[in-house]
């Protein structure tokens, strides 16, 4: 059993030296990195960080997109003593000034020239910062190539004294989490979090020498990561994605067995399913209407004869073709970051793919997993992981206990206590319930936070606080928990909307009707026009109703301090909401 992440990589060394590990793409063609390579690069990197006096303990962050060198760095960099912090490329200047001061970082690696003027620029003025290093050649930049060549002097037998001082509850990495809002939070995993997860959730993949796997959600979320080494500890090869436009292409190319997943992908590819199928003529089309609502309805406990039969008829006649859409080869999918809409479950499910929903956050990785050995029920996020115990709070917050949850937040034991008790329980802020006495399934959120399908946390009071600046607006109701976009129920301010009739000699006997007059619709339009300009892509409101009634304490939607009573609204306008995304 491996005790640091980077042991895998020197196991691979031993055991499957010339399996390739990795591939990407570079000028339209497929580039090789084997284990060897890998172990050798790798190597080379801790020497050069150790030529360039980094100690252990020392933080040395990555801003990268998904290719190989990532691994090199993680493994190097911890070989060497150090702790890796991936970070996004994507976070804004201001949040990534904060991370780079915050976490004491001494050195950076970026992968192109643009963040790397990025980068130099937020540090002027953080002189820890020793050092940014490009990880593509350029002759006018610090090169990973060059660097590399910075530890040939180093002796072999100083790597292996610095490899032997790690142990497996050291910190491995810092990963930032946005979370609930505010100032990202760095949450510090150790290796034996990574390594137990691994170990317990191997038992569930699968996996096997040699076998390929997709990878294209960021390396710098532990969710993608985790399954990187999993990979890896396998001996397969990982595809690495040219971006998150050829997803689909790449899987068509490679011809994975597996990869990791947000909602938002699987419904692009269910829609790409749809698609075709109305595409077809004749007797075929409506073979494969009919095999798409039997997919999209399926029932795995259905166990009569007819219906196996027709199970069976449409594994041959139709299935084939819509697997070609995910490359033929897939046979399992590892769903996170936001919650499987039963439909996509049911869909991939009839295609004979085993969809393993996963349910868990950064802090403490798996807690548990729809999947064959712990059992599987569509709508719910599956047993508890069996090293996780999980239970339920008097208030119904989903609380977990196991080895794999982080030490804490980076220099923030206040907010380490308020998510992990003495008691070693992590309040997850989920509500959840019990389905059948073992099945989790996750009913809301504390705070009401939620995820959008491509896995963003959404905060709707923070933007309900900005559409009720207008004047027109009274209250507002933010819906889009797992769907692609964000849409808005609107009361407005009947006061200064009769004022605003009553200058134009609008008539306001029927809310009804005035709401439906263009000109009025395009003042709250013009809010909404307004918010979005100023608002981030996943934030932005795509679609809205206005009400001809308003809210209050008297008739149930307000409490007695004028917050909104979310559940009740979302019960009573379940209608309108499901309008938005028909």
């Amino acid at each position: 059993m491996c005790q640091r992440t980077f042991d895998i990589v020197l196991r691979a060394e031993k055991t499957y030296p010339d399996l390739i590990a990795f591939a990407h793409k570079k000028e339209g063609q497929w580039r090789y990195v084997s284990y060897r390579e890998y172990a050798k690069l790798s190597k080379k990197l801790a020497k050069a960080l150790i030529a360039n006096d980094v100690v252990k303990g020392d933080h040395i962050a990555t801003l990268t997109n998904n290719r190989p060198e990532w691994n090199v760095l993680d493994a190097g960099i911890n070989m060497a003593g150090a702790v890796h912090v991936p970070v996004s490329p994507f976070y804004s200047e201001d949040d990534l000034h904060y991370i780079i001061e915050h976490t004491d970082i001494s050195l950076i690696f970026v992968f192109n020239k643009i963040l790397y003027q990025v980068i130099r620029r937020i540090c002027s003025n953080i002189p820890l910062v020793r050092k940014i290093i490009l990880i593509e050649d350029a002759e006018d930049i610090p090169s990973l190539n060059r660097f590399l060549e910075e530890g040939n002097d180093v002796p072999d037998e100083v790597l292996e004294r610095r490899i032997s001082e790690t142990g497996e509850e050291d910190i491995q990495s810092i990963y930032f989490t946005s979370g609930t809002g505010g100032r990202p939070k760095g949450a510090m995993v150790r290796h034996r979090n990574i390594l137990r997860m691994m170990k317990s959730m191997s038992e569930i993949y699968f996996l096997k020498k040699g076998e390929k796997a997709l990878s294209y959600l960021p390396l710098s979320h532990s969710y993608e990561s985790a399954h990187n080494y999993m990979y890896q500890h396998a001996g397969m090869i990982v595809y690495y994605a040219e971006s998150m436009n050829t997803v689909v292409g790449n899987l068509q190319e490679v011809k994975p067995v597996i990869f990791l997943s947000v909602p938002l992908l699987l419904d692009k590819i269910a829609a790409e399913i749809q698609s075709m199928t109305e595409k077809q003529t004749g007797s075929r089309k409506r073979i494969w209407q009919n095999a798409w609502n039997f997919a999209i309805n399926y029932n795995p406990e259905n166990r009569s004869l007819i219906y196996r039969l027709k199970h069976n008829y449409y594994r041959k006649k139709v299935f084939p073709f819509w697997k070609e859409v995910l490359g033929e080869k897939v046979t399992r999918i590892s769903a996170g970051g936001a919650s499987l809409p039963e439909h996509l479950a049911r869909l991939f499910f009839a295609m004979d793919i085993m969809v393993l929903e996963v349910y868990g956050m950064t802090e403490t990785y798996a807690i548990s997993v729809n999947s064959f050995q712990y059992g599987i029920k569509i709508g719910t996020v599956g047993v508890p992981e069996k090293n996780v115990e999980v239970r339920l709070d008097e208030e119904g917050e989903i609380l977990c206990r196991s080895p794999y949850i982080i030490k804490g937040y980076y220099k923030n034991p206040e907010l380490t206590a308020e998510i992990i008790d003495p008691d070693g329980w992590f309040h997850t802020g989920d509500l959840g319930e019990w389905m059948d006495g073992k099945y989790l399934k996750i009913t809301g959120r504390k705070k009401h936070v939620f995820k959008t399908a491509s896995g963003n946390f959404i905060s709707p009071e923070n933007i309900e606080k900005q559409l009720v600046k207008s004047r027109f607006i009274s209250h507002a109701l933010v819906v889009g928990k797992d769907k692609n976009y964000l849409s808005a129920i609107l009361v407005p301010d009947f006061n200064e909307l009769k004022n605003y009739c009553q200058e134009r000699k609008y008539e306001t006997t029927n809310w009804k009707i005035v709401l439906n007059d263009l000109e009025i619709r395009s003042l709250f339009q013009k809010v909404i026009d307004e918010y979005n300009r100023n608002a981030w892509e996943t934030e932005q409101i795509k679609k809205f109703s206005i009400l001809d009634h308003p809210w209050s304490v008297q008739t149930g939607e307000l409490t007695p301090t004028m917050k909104l009573k979310r559940n009740n609204l979302l019960e009573r306008y379940d209608g309108m909401v499901k309008q938005f995304y028909e």
